[in-house]
């Protein structure tokens, strides 16, 4: 039944797409807007393909929205091709005057997702999505967030996730507030088990500066599935950023210092802060650590709008007795050498407890008008072992070119060559992804 109501979501959505006139759907009363987000993959060694694509379409009337997702996915394995497609999403609200109640699936993050940070990344292919009701305020002085959700991907249990954030702005240049969170997580056998989250921030900025400060405490119950531990734990975690604006320099300053934060557990965690490096790599995530402390400092020169040069150093040692770090080096180098027309000269050296691993990359860009450009990035990956974390061997040196053209409401991304695998991470969140060589087209319409 559930389902049947979900295909009929879907068929009405996309017959409204069809039939109702443009001036109907663009009109005061009635906005319809729909976007596709399709992946194809052809892998060199095998020569299998995979396909991987999202339909999303909304409708606005009035005061009143409603949108749902299609998804549907063909990966092929070492072992097995796993085919899937389902509705993945359906939402409706109302908004008005700053004000929005919502219903049904969303993401949520509270401020720097020291607490909360349920968001969705296709480059790692993780989705923490929620399912529940939830009512936002955006206002002049004051935002505000409350929600109530379960997980809206299938998991071994089904927490209860309650939250809720409060931010108060009375100046232009200053702005505090805090959230809370509370999670009730069924264990089997011992009932409800439950953690609390809390924390406070504030941000002072003007011409010359912007501070932001964030600190975060867990306490509550600590569950490690493999091996299996259940016990009370308690954690907290800070968070800070400066950056500093003077003539033609920039200067910033981001720190990290995390201690049992995560939770429920380290393995599938709903809050992810800031992993305080380029390439978003935490040692929780990459190497299990139950706490870290880094820090990542730069700056930027740029003479004009069109140049500019970065330069950035990182660093973090885990908080336990496993001992592992990460050290990142970044330059960039990015110009104008005649109108409308872009290039970015990148590098990136990675040192962290299991291999050294270095990344250029040059990009060039040229820009017909607002809605129609064309870019070219050229890169590569070498790295001081030819074994990724995962099962599959991976070049010492892989190298890539990729073409991306913009055209009017259409991305077309087209990707040759290699890409290594292991830990593939993004917003301090990693997954082992096996080696990919070969073509990959990506394609993003809106309508």
């Amino acid at each position: 039944m559930i389902r049947t109501s979900r295909f009929c979501l879907l068929v009405f959505g996309l017959a409204l797409l069809v039939f109702i006139p443009d001036k109907f759907a663009r009109g005061d009363d009635l906005y319809i807007s729909a976007a596709n987000y399709g992946r194809y993959y052809h892998y060199k060694e095998t020569k299998e393909d995979s396909v991987a694509s999202r339909f999303q379409f909304d409708i606005s009337m009035g005061n009143f929205y409603i949108g749902a997702w299609y998804e549907l996915t063909h990966f092929v394995t070492d072992y097995s091709a796993v085919t899937s497609d389902s509705i993945s999403q359906i939402y409706f609200g109302w908004e008005d005057n700053g004000l929005t109640i919502h219903a049904g699936n969303f993401y949520q993050t509270f401020d720097r997702g020291l607490i909360l940070n349920a968001f969705r990344d296709d480059d790692v292919r993780f989705n923490l999505l929620l399912k529940g009701l939830k009512l936002n305020g955006r206002y002049d002085h004051i935002d505000f967030d409350v929600f109530s959700a379960t997980p809206g991907v299938w998991g071994i249990t089904k927490p209860v996730l309650k939250g809720i954030r409060l931010k108060i702005k009375p100046l232009r240049m200053v702005r505090f507030g805090g959230a809370y969170v509370r999670m009730n997580e069924p264990d089997f056998g011992l009932g409800d088990t439950r953690t609390n989250m809390n924390e406070i921030n504030a941000r002072i900025t003007n011409d010359y500066f912007d501070c932001y400060v964030e600190y975060a405490q867990r306490d509550g119950y600590y569950i490690n599935i493999f091996p299996y531990e259940l016990r009370n734990q308690k954690g907290d975690g800070t968070y800070a950023n400066l950056s500093a604006y003077y003539s033609y320099f920039t200067g910033f300053f981001e720190y990290k210092n995390y201690k049992f934060l995560a939770y429920p557990d380290l393995n599938l965690n709903y809050n992810m802060p800031p992993a305080v490096n380029h390439q978003q790599r935490s040692l929780q995530s990459q190497f299990g650590s139950t706490g870290e402390c880094g820090y990542n400092v730069g700056f930027i020169f740029s003479p004009n709008y069109h140049w500019g040069i970065e330069l950035d150093y990182a660093d973090a040692e885990s908080r336990d007795s496993l001992g592992h770090f990460i050290i990142e080096k970044y330059f960039e180098i990015r110009g104008n050498y005649f109108r409308d027309n872009l290039f970015t000269i990148s590098y990136d050296r990675l040192e962290h407890s299991e291999k050294n691993e270095t990344t250029p990359k040059f990009e060039i860009s040229y820009s017909l008008d607002d809605i129609h450009s064309v870019a070219l990035s050229v890169g590569g990956s070498w790295s001081d072992q030819d074994m990724s974390n995962v099962s599959d061997p991976a070049p010492k040196r892989l190298g890539y070119i990729e073409l991306n053209i913009k055209f009017h409401n259409h991305d077309l991304i087209i990707f040759n060559g290699g890409q290594r695998g292991g830990l593939v991470c993004s917003g301090g969140l990693c997954f082992n992804r096996p080696t990919f060589q070969g073509t990959r087209v990506t394609l993003l319409s809106r309508f």
